[in-house]
């Protein structure tokens, strides 16, 4: 039985920062490939495609660099990606994907995450993010539930997803609703339905 391919675009924030060994503050250091091999147990489970697309604060991020994210994308679902995954900064994350959620029309799912501490960081977050959200993204589960977010092993609908604390690992909340579901021991685990949404056509920029 072949492994599922999993597709892993990189956009920059906390989760590919290091300081270097602490020579000066942290900046973009790790690139979609580094980011993926840091959690080794992926090569087990899937077929990966790493990409780097941008190295940028996510308040740097623009409406046209996410008409581009959402495009390469659907490319890799084109090409036989089950899902895929995002990584950008936490600051703007949910806005990124509340965007893509309006966008997003494959079955397959598109899934957010990022990291609250850096590379260099006690208990780091960002590998076991990644992991958390590759197991998401194979999940037939879930299909048609458009863009999600996942962090700290808590799945959120992009339509309700909030960061709560510029601290915390639990910063991301679902206010309004409630959480998809957790990540349990490997395993995804949905205990709400899909929330329903409209898709828009991609806007002009």
């Amino acid at each position: 039985m072949s492994k599922p391919k999993i597709a892993v675009g990189a956009l920059g924030g906390t989760i590919c920062m290091s300081a270097n060994g602490g020579q000066g503050g942290v900046k973009p250091s790790f690139s979609a490939e580094q980011l993926v091999g840091a959690v080794p147990a992926l090569r087990e489970m899937v077929q990966i495609e790493a990409k780097t697309l941008l190295a940028l604060p996510s308040g740097s991020l623009k409406v046209q660099d996410l008409v581009e994210v959402y495009k390469w994308a659907k490319e890799q679902i084109a090409k036989g990606a089950a899902g895929v995954v995002i990584t950008q900064g936490t600051d703007t994350l949910e806005e990124s994907a509340f965007f893509l959620n309006l966008v997003w029309d494959e079955h397959a799912p598109l899934v957010l995450t990022g990291a609250m501490r850096n590379a260099d960081s006690i208990s780091s977050d960002g590998a076991g993010n990644i992991y958390a959200s590759v197991l998401t993204a194979i999940s037939p589960q879930s299909r048609d539930r458009g863009v999600l977010v996942v962090l700290n092993d808590t799945i959120h609908s992009a339509l309700w997803v909030h960061k709560s604390n510029t601290f915390s690992l639990q910063t991301f909340v679902s206010i309004n609703a409630g959480i998809q579901g957790l990540v349990i021991e490997n395993e995804v685990k949905f205990i709400a339905p899909a929330v329903s949404r409209k898709i828009y056509p991609l806007p002009s920029v």
